[in-house]
């Protein structure tokens, strides 16, 4: 074995040892990070390339799949880009480009409302509207593909302990706002209650693009 090869094996023994000495709560967060990050690009490339054309060449990102998602959740509503950042859980850097990127591929409009000049009010265009199902359909067979052969009530656990934490991290983040004000929560059915059925691209975690 070559010195450098030996190196890098030393470094994951080491690696390996160091996660099993954390406590459980840390090997935890450790593995939804994991698990966000390899459902993240296991969802990605189950997209078809039917679904990835239609998006007229804006990259098929967790982030833009998140924001389409989104709008489809609340249509009727008045949503801003500042809305975008906090229930998207991105920066207004990295909802300006991407929301630039979507509007010159026709997926989203930006208009101004006529109470605020200094806004931009964001929608849906028809060209997005149409893959939103086809979107929510590759969602629900893969994550239950990823969960075929776990017991309900080991899924219906890990659902509650899921949404304390993130109630609590919110709590910590934001303190004691509206749901409405508070960033995306893809476990919850917009009313704060059980998600059961509600489905949205965006379960693939807080996936980011």
């Amino acid at each position: 074995m070559e010195r450098n090869e030996k190196s890098s094996a030393y470094e994951m023994v080491a690696n390996m040892n160091s996660i099993a000495q954390l406590d459980d709560t840390t090997r935890l967060f450790i593995g939804m990070h994991q698990l966000e990050a390899l459902s993240s690009r296991g969802l990605r490339n189950a997209i078809p390339d039917s679904v990835t054309e239609r998006l007229n060449g804006c990259p098929a990102t967790p982030c833009n799949i998140r924001i389409i998602t989104y709008l489809a959740r609340n249509e009727g509503r008045t949503i801003f880009q500042n809305d975008i950042e906090r229930r998207c859980g991105v920066t207004r850097s990295t909802a300006s480009r991407v929301l630039n990127l979507m509007e010159s591929k026709g997926l989203v409009r930006r208009t101004i409302p006529t109470f605020d000049a200094r806004k931009r009010q964001i929608t849906l265009t028809d060209k997005s509207r149409s893959i939103v199902r086809d979107i929510e359909q590759l969602g629900e067979e893969y994550f239950n593909h990823l969960t075929e052969g776990i017991p309900q009530e080991d899924l219906d656990a890990t659902m509650r302990t899921v949404r304390a934490i993130i109630a609590r991290a919110e709590e910590e983040e934001f303190g004691a706002v509206s749901p409405e004000d508070r960033p995306f929560n893809p476990i919850d059915d917009g009313d704060g209650g059980d998600s059961s059925g509600a489905n949205d691209f965006s379960d693939a975690g807080a996936l980011r693009g």
